[in-house]
């Protein structure tokens, strides 16, 4: 038997709200382990367990292979995460590249 999954508070925010509804698809799965949702999904179980773990956005493809493994629907689960992907962008734009220093361009010869 694996560790016990650290609680998720659901209304912690976005991120952890769409972790906790991953974690509960799992529960209506019948709380099948990531290891053996890894044999379906094709990612391993520390990356599935991640994914609903509320401290990173899971990637699209990882997400959608979890989802699947636990006889989810993917097309849902899609938009899902593509909304939380542009709020997530929108909060934390990406940052700009810095302007390159001259030091920068001098190559070591």
């Amino acid at each position: 038997m694996g560790r016990r999954e650290k609680p998720i508070d659901p209304d912690a925010g976005v991120l952890a709200g769409f972790a906790a509804d991953l974690r509960e698809l799992r529960v209506r799965a019948g709380r099948p382990t990531y290891r053996r949702l890894a044999q379906c999904a094709y990612y391993s179980p520390s990356t599935l367990s991640l994914a609903a773990s509320g401290t990173v956005m899971p990637s699209r493809e990882v997400t959608l292979a979890l989802v699947s493994a636990c006889g989810g629907d993917v097309e849902q689960w899609d938009v899902r995460w593509r909304a939380l992907d542009r709020h997530l962008k929108e909060q934390c734009p990406a940052p700009r590249p810095h302007p390159r220093s001259p030091v920068d361009d001098r190559r070591a010869d």
